[in-house]
């Protein structure tokens, strides 16, 4: 749906996905960046790469039922009240076993700074060849210096990837 909508996304690039509270932005990039992870698994291992989400607005828990009822397709208002069956969990539990392999990798850091961004981003290439990130809440995290407004603030963050080495890279 995003790249009928875009013409795709190319490295190094930046795509802000905008809505009203609860319409669904980050299940669907959530949607997007598995689904990234999974394309992923076709190719050679060595030339496999890995997609990182930075989740700035829930923690693990919450965020490890959104993945479940993403990959089950199980009401996720079902799961957090505990309405779910035996059959239920064994389908996450599978779900999940099933997809223990993808290069797909989550950072709970609900605040953090542009130099502490920087720092599991890079460190996340190193170790896991991430050349897609996703930050879930963009406007979370806290540049490192302070700005007379939120635009000039807006406008690092949007810079944040160009003046830190790893555009190329990502």
């Amino acid at each position: 749906f995003i790249d009928d909508r875009t013409g795709g996304l190319r490295g190094s690039e930046l795509m802000f996905i905008a809505g009203e509270p609860g319409v669904g932005k980050s299940a669907l990039t959530w949607r997007a960046a598995q689904n990234f992870a999974e394309r992923q698994m076709r190719k050679d291992e060595e030339k496999r790469i890995g997609t990182l989400v930075l989740s700035l607005e829930m923690a693990e828990h919450p965020s490890n039922m959104r993945l479940a009822s993403l990959i089950t397709g199980l009401n996720p208002a079902a799961m957090r009240f505990g309405n779910v069956s035996t059959k239920d969990i064994q389908a996450i539990t599978n779900e999940w076993a099933a997809r223990q392999q993808l290069p797909f990798y989550f950072n709970f850091s609900s605040t953090v700074r542009a130099s502490a961004m920087r720092a599991i981003i890079m460190e996340s290439i190193r170790r896991h060849n991430v050349g897609l990130v996703v930050i879930d809440h963009f406007r979370y995290f806290d540049m490192d210096e302070r700005y007379a407004n939120q635009n000039q603030e807006d406008e690092e963050k949007a810079r944040f990837k160009e003046s830190r080495g790893f555009a190329k890279r990502v």
